[in-house]
């Protein structure tokens, strides 16, 4: 996806001072976006080379603290009010196929939900996510019994540079308890 074009599907999905928790922000492309549409953004990454490069690129950015961890392996409970005290964040993530489960299972079982949580996904995954029924995954009915799930856009591979194997594609997932 051409960086305008991402930018401006952040400008519209978030307003200035949302509070964002960005799941592995690599080298900090809609962290950018993010913070320049006003929201305050922390950013969780695994990579600490990409720590190192994330903190140099966001040094005197105001509203952007990097954090270093594991989303499977950190409390997000202890984080959700450490970070967001009064309770309202939203979620963005670019998840491998791999982690995609666990990663929104996390989020919809934690007693401080987010608002929503905006997620790149496989495209496949992104069709099991919404999938009507009687063609229902284990995913597709635990991410619909616990939310509301909106598969937004379409992300060819070649949008991207490596070209992956496979397509993307956006989903927007809103917890009951936001509704």
């Amino acid at each position: 996806m051409k960086p305008s074009s991402r930018k401006l599907l952040i400008l519209r999905a978030f307003k200035r001072a949302d509070q964002v928790l960005e799941v592995g922000p690599g080298l900090g492309v809609l962290t950018e976006a993010l913070a320049q549409a006003g929201a305050k953004v922390t950013a969780l990454e695994i990579d600490r080379r990409l720590i190192t490069r994330l903190n140099e690129r966001f040094r005197e950015t105001q509203g952007v603290s990097i954090l270093e961890g594991n989303i499977l392996q950190t409390d997000l409970g202890e984080m959700v009010n450490t970070f967001f005290s009064d309770g309202t964040y939203q979620v963005v993530a670019n998840i491998p196929y791999y982690i995609t489960a666990p990663i929104i299972r996390l989020f919809l079982t934690l007693p401080r939900q987010p608002k929503q949580l905006v997620l790149m996904v496989q495209n496949e995954v992104a069709e099991r996510l919404g999938a009507p029924i009687g063609s229902m995954s284990l995913l597709s009915v635990m991410a619909q019994y616990y939310s509301e799930v909106e598969k937004c856009l379409f992300v060819p591979r070649a949008s991207f540079e490596p070209v992956p194997k496979v397509d993307s594609a956006i989903v927007r997932i809103v917890p009951q308890t936001s509704l």
